[in-house]
């Protein structure tokens, strides 16, 4: 087992050239596999199909991972490939949203993945809805303990596929305690009603696999007790569950998956001469650029964005914008009323990297993308902050405000404490990913006045 911690870079660099497949990609050199059972695994995508290009560890990318599974293939691996549900944001769904979950399940129909699971917030969406995912992803989801009311053709209680001469049997379970009223649609059984299922595949293959949409880590650690016959289970939940190999009772292992795409899941299972089960071993893959692109997933992309500028120029999304505005604690006022008072701090400001986060997107081609208008702008997400670069020109820019906070009650009293910068201001932006060198000591006196 290798354990990770998926904010550390040496470790994730350390995992990929351990992991023996991923870093020759991009020169074309692929190991030849071994003997083990091979799984690649993904999960909690959230709907990113593609990276913002900001961060340094430029990870993630339908494009990537379907290369990555295309190249293997050619090279002639052969492998188990496994989706364990959270395809769709976790945010409330929009109408962004919408086109990125149709984008990120047609990209993975073309990746050949074996199951495909659908995660409790990706079934909160409504029946409707999940009908078209079902339909974009083009195979049957696969749910063991919950039943779509979708018919035959859009679900699967369980798979059994056979990897170089080893049967895997495959079950997706849905943690009864995440299905709220949005769920109510859903047929949700316990997972102790499952249990003839369970032994019925336990004896048709040699290895058990459960992908599960769990509350927790604890969750995972009760369904291995409940279902010993499991050998591994796969969790996802918001990102947030452990991506160690975490061995629950004597014989099964779980494992979550980290988030956003950002990197694929490998599992190895080893076996003896005679027969069983000798060893699991788990290592992440960071999905990056060396492992190439495939043109059907591009166009797919490609569509993607053509499509959001029109959706962004359109009526009904500014409409949607401004009603999930919240409300500020002061108004914001933009750069242009601090100028007058602040005439050197603005000259001063104007060097920065900040006052060029505007042209940063626009160079890559990004300006018309919201998710990354957000850490580019001021006041984003705010009434009378950054709402679309059309609509609030003047906010459009990591202004004043975006540090030091919105301005009107300065204006109205200007001797009253304002502006302090501490370091919880920066890492809304700065975060782990995006920016995983930052250092507030470091990075201050690149724009302090």
């Amino acid at each position: 087992m290798i354990a990770m911690n998926v904010r550390r870079t040496v470790l994730i660099v350390a995992l990929m050239i351990l992991a023996g497949v991923g870093a020759g990609l991009g020169s074309g050199q692929v190991h030849r596999q071994n003997k083990n059972l091979s799984i690649f695994f993904s999960g909690d995508t959230e709907g990113e199909i593609t990276t913002c290009g900001c961060p340094k560890l430029d990870y993630g990318g339908a494009t990537r991972r379907a290369a990555f599974f295309d190249t293997l293939r050619t090279a002639g691996w052969s492998f188990l490939a496994l989706d364990a549900g959270g395809i769709a944001p976790f945010a409330p769904l929009d109408l962004q949203g919408r086109m990125k979950v149709e984008t990120l399940a047609r990209s993975m129909a073309t990746m050949d993945y074996h199951a495909v699971a659908l995660g409790h917030h990706d079934l909160s969406l409504g029946k409707e809805f999940v009908g078209q995912m079902v339909g974009w992803l083009d195979q049957p989801v696969l749910g063991t303990n919950y039943d779509l009311g979708l018919g035959e053709s859009a679900q699967r209680r369980e798979r059994v596929v056979e990897i170089r001469g080893v049967r895997v049997g495959v079950l997706g379970f849905l943690d009864p305690e995440l299905a709220g009223e949005d769920m109510a649609w859903v047929e949700v059984e316990s997972w102790e009603d499952q249990k003839e299922r369970v032994h019925s595949i336990r004896g048709r293959c040699d290895v058990l696999i459960a992908v599960a949409s769990v509350g927790g880590n604890q969750r995972m650690a009760d369904l291995s007790t409940l279902y010993p016959q499991l050998d591994l289970i796969i969790g996802t939940h918001l990102g947030d569950l452990t991506p160690d190999l975490t061995k629950a009772g004597d014989k099964t292992w779980y494992t979550g998956i980290a988030g956003k795409g950002r990197y694929l899941g490998r599992i190895e299972v080893s076996f003896h001469d005679g027969g069983g089960i000798a060893d699991i071993q788990s290592r992440f893959l960071p999905v990056e650029a060396a492992w190439g692109r495939r043109k059907p997933v591009d166009d797919l992309v490609r569509a993607y964005f053509s499509e959001l500028r029109g959706l962004i120029a359109s009526d009904e999304f500014l409409a949607e914008r401004t009603s999930n505005l919240k409300e500020p604690p002061f108004e914001y006022t933009g750069t242009g009323a601090c100028v007058e008072c602040h005439q050197d701090q603005y000259t001063q400001w104007q060097g920065t990297a900040h006052a060029q986060a505007k042209e940063t997107l626009v160079a890559d081609g990004k300006e018309q993308v919201p998710e990354c208008q957000a850490c580019h702008s001021t006041g984003a997400g705010f009434r009378t902050g950054f709402v679309t670069p059309s609509t609030t020109p003047d906010r459009w820019q990591v202004g004043c405000e975006t540090c030091h906070g919105p301005g009107a009650g300065h204006l109205k009293d200007t001797a009253a404490p304002y502006g302090m910068i501490l370091a919880e201001a920066c890492v809304d932006c700065h975060t782990d990913h995006d920016s995983p060198e930052f250092d507030y000591e470091t990075y201050l006196p690149k724009v302090v006045h």
